[in-house]
């Protein structure tokens, strides 16, 4: 689930991501850092995902792409704690409140497919205890 670094330029100033970014005093954002939160906010958006039940495989959506950049640039102040965040938090917060009510099926991705069951897979899938546990689920 990779999500291009061009996604935050659509949501971000270069200015806002260079002095967030730019340890080496380059005059441009560092894409190795930009890429790195993106990678972690990928991995919030995925997490949602798959407690939502959905296949983090499939792909993601402009609104999820989104989400993850919103995430990631959040992320970024935490670098430069000089630089006053701005509505970044409050974006940042509404992101995450929009990846709780995925997880919990409180809103539906109509671009994936349906989500099906969860099942709790068995560390140990031997255990007769443990299988039964899963196929409750089911």
């Amino acid at each position: 689930m990779s999500i291009p670094i061009s996604t935050l330029y659509q949501i971000a100033d270069e200015s806002l991501l260079t002095a967030l970014t730019d340890d080496e005093a380059t005059g441009t954002p560092d894409e190795q850092i930009l890429a790195a939160a993106l990678l972690t906010a990928a991995g919030e958006v995925r997490a949602a995902l798959v407690q939502g039940g959905y296949d983090p495989e499939a792909g993601l959506t402009p609104l999820l792409r989104h989400t993850a950049a919103t995430l990631a640039v959040e992320a970024l102040h935490a670098r430069r704690r000089h630089i006053p965040p701005g509505d970044w938090t409050r974006r940042a917060a509404d992101a995450r409140a929009l990846l709780g009510r995925i997880a919990t099926g409180r809103f539906a991705l109509p671009e994936f497919p349906p989500p099906g069951p969860t099942v709790h897979h068995a560390h140990e899938p031997d255990r007769p205890l443990q299988r039964l546990r899963n196929m409750r689920n089911l």
